[in-house]
């Protein structure tokens, strides 16, 4: 749960360097502002008691409240610009308010120059002045009937700010975690980002293409948790020569360091460290890597599986296609959902891959730019795969029309598709080819490509992967065929 304390105290740490002055407290420096290094922040030194010190802190113009403190525990301090002081008017008896331009010493003291709103400039020694303690106001009621209140001008000016604050957040659809990241915003991931984090299952996987953006996709996610819920405890789990490349990352583009003992990192060789239910979220990167029976121990992924089962938030990362691992990428699964996808099941899901080949081949033939009798037969081997999917009629028949925007329909007949029967709802792949000429380079900003006209490039890059994936099944065969020799 957020803890205003907890916030007020990662300001301190921030700022206590600027305020802070070397110079000891002592006796002399009684009417004068101190540090005190706790939540309440700063305030004003107002009697010595030989090793204690009585602070008195300011918390509104009706209520001010007294504390001790050992002077050892206290540090001088110093208003920096634009600092917003109160300074008793003895005419009226009433504060006014005004903000620091500089300060000066003259005869043993501090002096402040102030602005008030009117653009009236006048000179205090500290003494004169009060600033409120870093404690928030919990309820103004009492000052604003003591007349508290501040000029219509200051109002309109940060109405206007809250506003735009407002509207940014607005437009972002809650996802303020990407809005205040080092990070270019690139339309896929915050596609895949938004579908995360508005799913209050948030277990997914991560399988874009390489250089495509997964570890920005997961330190999006990562930093809208802490900025949810800054008590969250976040782990990654990473193959050990990419542990530092993950902590640089998370502190350079997703500012982890607002958030201290929030995340930490670990190799997979640290995974025996983490016990059940202790992750709110859990990522693995490069996870096919951990359901590698060739290289993971058997008690090590059931460690790992009783991990996933029991962190409320799971993200696995891993580049590795479909084709050729049936049995690691229904590990995989298994981690994001033991119910759907168990482990003794491979024959049958076995068979759900040999139907997704079919579907991806149907998928391939819906091109718009084809003649309309190869189009055709496209659709109608579609409607023989799916005979009874009535969107899947209902489109078809739509293409039929004489007025038909037929790209527009094939975009809908394909999306629908590819949503409705991949193999499993929360794994989210985002390939080159579909990227329309924008791409990323591996792990670097993003970058506009040129895009070569000739119209054999989509066969070429679809001959490239359907050739990897061959390779790597005739590697998994031979594999096979020898171990069935060696037995």
């Amino acid at each position: 749960m957020y803890n205003v304390g907890d916030e007020i105290d990662r300001v301190i740490s921030r700022y206590a360097s600027l305020l802070c002055l070397s110079t000891q407290v002592s006796e002399a420096d009684v009417n004068g502002f101190v540090w005190t290094n706790d939540r309440y922040g700063i305030g004003k030194l107002v009697a010595v008691n030989g090793r204690k010190g009585c602070v008195s802190f300011f918390h509104s113009i009706t209520e001010v409240e007294e504390r001790e403190y050992p002077l050892t525990g206290l540090g001088r301090a110093r208003l920096s610009a634009q600092t917003r002081v109160y300074v008793r008017d003895d005419d009226t008896d009433r504060r006014r308010v005004g903000r620091v331009l500089w300060d000066f010493q003259e005869a043993d003291q501090i002096w402040y120059e102030v602005r008030f709103p009117n653009n009236r400039q006048a000179k205090f020694p500290e003494a004169m002045l009060q600033v409120r303690c870093l404690l928030p106001k919990v309820d103004p009621t009492e000052v604003l009937a003591y007349g508290g209140m501040e000029t219509q001008f200051l109002y309109d000016r940060r109405w206007r700010t809250v506003e735009a604050l407002l509207k940014v957040r607005a437009t972002s659809r809650g996802l303020t975690g990407l809005l205040s990241s080092s990070i270019e915003l690139v339309p896929h991931q915050v596609e895949i980002v938004r579908r995360v984090l508005e799913d209050p299952i948030q277990r997914y996987m991560l399988a874009d293409e390489v250089g495509l953006g997964k570890t920005i996709e997961a330190g999006a996610v990562i930093r809208q948790c802490l900025l949810d819920n800054p008590n969250e405890y976040v782990v990654v789990l990473a193959p050990s020569t990419l542990v530092r490349q993950w902590q640089q990352e998370l502190e350079e583009k997703f500012h982890i360091e607002e958030f201290p003992d929030s995340v930490i990192v670990l190799p997979f060789e640290d995974l025996y460290l983490l016990e059940e239910g202790e992750c709110d979220l859990l990522i693995v990167d490069e996870a096919h890597l951990l359901v590698d029976k060739e290289a993971v121990s058997r008690r090590d992924f059931d460690h790992l599986v009783r991990i996933a089962h029991s962190s409320r938030r799971l993200l696995l990362l891993s580049a590795t296609p479909v084709l050729g691992h049936e049995e690691a990428t229904l590990a995989l699964l298994h981690l994001l959902d033991p119910v759907t996808y168990r482990l003794e099941d491979r024959e049958r899901f076995g068979k759900r891959i040999e139907r997704r080949q079919e579907y991806g081949q149907r998928l391939l033939s819906l091109n718009p730019n084809l003649p309309p009798p190869i189009l055709n037969h496209a659709i109608q081997q579609v409607l023989q795969t799916f005979p009874d999917d009535t969107v899947i009629t209902q489109l078809a028949d739509q293409l039929k029309q004489p007025d038909a925007d037929v790209e527009y329909t094939i975009a809908l007949l394909k999306k629908h598709i590819a949503e409705t029967y991949r193999l499993h709802q929360r794994l989210l792949r985002t390939r080159r080819r579909d990227l329309g000429g924008r791409e990323l380079l591996p792990r670097q900003s993003s970058l506009g490509v040129e895009v070569d006209d000739d119209e054999r490039i989509p066969a070429v890059w679809e001959g490239l992967d359907d050739w990897w994936y061959a390779s790597r099944r005739a590697v998994d065969d031979l594999r096979e065929k020898d171990a069935t020799t060696a037995t």
